[in-house]
């Protein structure tokens, strides 16, 4: 337990990030093309920025969550408190891709009984992310140093 601290959040939270970064940018076209059914050229040229520029965005908040490890306990705890935060959001717009799909019925993944799963990303994911964001939370309140 004596290595289980916050600054292990931001490791793992900067590494997840870049991660999921990587994917954003490198795998832009395929998500643009896989989201959209006879998408025009234009379009998928937008598609493409679009989806670059958020894993760009994560690339920041990768490099942001990095960076914090030499700071002060007391600060660190406040910087965990905004990753935490920003780790609600994301796992709640998973959560609801996943249980609601496409507006438009695009890319809908299967139905069971009368619940309808989109194709958010995968339930391992979430789960991470939940664990991350909670741990977050925790330690940024209830542990000491």
């Amino acid at each position: 337990m004596k290595y289980l601290n916050f600054r292990l959040i931001f490791i793992l939270c900067g590494v997840f990030f870049i991660m999921l970064s990587t994917s954003w940018f490198f795998g832009a076209e395929n998500m643009t093309v896989n989201s959209t059914k006879n998408i025009a050229e234009d379009a998928l040229f937008m598609g493409v920025g679009t989806h670059q520029m958020v894993g760009l965005g994560f690339l920041l908040f990768a490099i942001m969550n990095l960076s914090v490890l030499r700071l002060d306990d007391e600060s660190a705890k406040k910087m965990l408190v905004g990753t935490g935060t920003a780790l609600i959001f994301l796992v709640l717009l998973m959560i609801k891709n996943k249980f609601t799909g496409h507006p438009h019925g695009f890319y809908d993944d299967f139905t069971f009984g009368n619940i309808k799963f989109g194709s958010g990303p995968p339930l391992p994911v979430v789960i991470f992310l939940a664990i991350l964001c909670l741990s977050s939370f925790y330690f940024s309140i209830f542990k000491k140093g």
